[in-house]
């Protein structure tokens, strides 16, 4: 795919509709040549942030991704093209095409990948292996600087004009935004645990019996929420909420089909920029306390348990372990902190990475997913005490969702998340089994981590 990327910068940013319709005017002016990038973009001033218009544009396709330190914010429109894959096998190289597609280019790549690489079945049918689009029309938001982007790839003159109609949709309803924007959530009807605490009970038992066994040192084991609510669930709204909150984790929302995957993860796989990397362990997990002087005693707990530090790390090791046969320089391990959330705090060390140059993307992706954080430890042994063991499959919860960019890349890890589908929505949390587990204090994380999604989607229902 050759790439001829026309961008303006100049004059004073004007409205979205104006804009639109100025990179619609310039697309006409341009000769159809079939599977040649074309990228034009402009500078915008926003009346509603990227993500409130995302909620309001119902009717079209859309993706979306915010970093937690809310300086990048990505919300894409149609496509203009996608790569996907049903093999576990193809994934890095999708990665890899991904990248070296929009060379030369601004674009990015939004999507995301299964936990364990397998294609999607039962509820998941709708969500490969992986999946990424190029954005049709694309919103971005970097440290407060807005513009708006076409992506404009065509396979023939027929779905070049296709595309364009696309955007006039697009342009329609963005110009009905304000009676659409104050639409509220849905409220709760049912919940359904789809699994039992003496199930529960059971699952942990049987894993801590295959540690004591010596088959893995660490497992994460999962659970599965099924809510029915009063009306379709609109997890683009929720995210939006979240994001005037200025919360503290990445935001991602990712349509196939009218299924919405979606969640708001406080962990990183990893950020890429040229050669340098920043990765994290995030492992070890308490609530959050009643008031300051628990909040703090539980802090002491986090890092003082020998449970838990045990639990961090594993997973600090196993990082360090990945990269160290793709990195020239590996940082010094650092003191380990803490991030707190609103119900929960866990353990945190950072670590960064000069690569090798010959290091891609879908190298990183292979070494570092599944991490122990969210599969076990070590990972083949754990990831096969899932399949056998767990009560439902994972499809994309537990892997990554993410934007992909010539030079760059930063993918989540996809914890805290959901799956919608019209007025049902199936919500999942893990947690780390290692010796020492307490299969009901195990089960009160969960239930403070599902926490964070309910909130999500249902803010007003506790």
């Amino acid at each position: 795919m050759s790439v001829q990327s026309t961008v303006s910068t100049s004059g004073t940013p004007s409205g979205l509709l104006e804009v639109l319709a100025e990179l619609r005017e310039r697309l006409r002016g341009e000769k159809y040549c079939a599977q040649r990038l074309l990228r034009v973009s402009l500078p915008v001033e926003l009346d509603n942030t990227p993500l409130e218009i995302a909620a309001a544009c119902r009717e079209s396709e859309r993706q979306i991704f915010a970093t937690r330190d809310n300086k990048f914010t990505l919300v894409g429109f149609g496509h203009s093209r996608r790569l996907s894959t049903n093999n576990a096998e193809q994934t890095a190289a999708i990665l890899d095409q991904a990248q070296q597609l929009v060379a030369g280019s601004d674009a990015c790549w939004l999507g995301g990948c299964s936990f364990a690489g397998n294609t999607g079945v039962g509820r998941w049918q709708e969500f490969p292996a992986a999946c990424f689009v190029l954005p049709l029309v694309e919103l971005r938001e970097t440290n407060g600087f807005c513009e708006v982007a076409i992506n404009m790839y065509a396979e023939s003159y027929a779905q070049w004009q296709t595309r364009l109609e696309a955007i006039d949709q697009l342009v329609g309803e963005i110009s009905a935004i304000p009676s659409l924007a104050g639409s509220r959530l849905p409220a709760l009807v049912a919940r359904r645990d789809t699994i039992s605490l003496r199930e529960w009970r059971e699952l942990v038992m049987n894993a801590l019996e295959a540690i004591r066994g010596g088959g893995f040192k660490k497992v994460v084991l999962a659970r599965e929420v099924e809510l029915c609510l009063t009306a379709p669930a609109d997890p683009f709204a929720a995210l939006a909420q979240l994001d005037r909150q200025h919360n503290p984790g990445y935001l991602f929302a990712l349509t196939s089909g009218k299924d919405h995957f979606f969640g708001c993860s406080p962990e990183r796989l990893f950020k890429q920029k040229g050669h340098q990397l920043v990765t994290e362990a995030l492992a070890g997990t308490v609530r959050r306390g009643l008031d300051g002087d628990e909040d703090a005693a539980l802090e002491s707990r986090l890092i003082q348990s020998r449970k838990l530090v045990h639990e961090h790390q594993l997973v600090a090791d196993a990082i360090h372990s990945a990269l160290c046969p793709l990195a020239l320089q590996l940082s010094p391990v650092s003191d380990v902190g803490v991030v707190k959330l609103r119900h929960i705090q866990h353990s945190y060390q950072k670590v960064s990475a000069i690569l090798r140059p010959d290091v891609s993307i879908g190298q990183l992706f292979s070494s570092l997913h599944p991490t122990p954080a969210i599969c076990g430890y070590p990972s083949a042994q754990a990831k096969a005490f899932i399949r056998d063991h767990e009560h439902f499959q994972r499809g994309w919860y537990s892997g990554v969702a993410g934007v992909i960019g010539a030079e760059h890349a930063e993918f989540s890890v996809a914890i805290r998340s959901g799956l919608a589908r019209g007025d049902k929505v199936w919500l999942y949390s893990g947690v780390g089994i290692v010796r020492g587990s307490n299969p009901v204090g195990e089960w009160r994380e969960l239930e403070s981590k599902l926490q964070v999604m309910l909130d999500t989607l249902l803010p007003h229902a506790h």
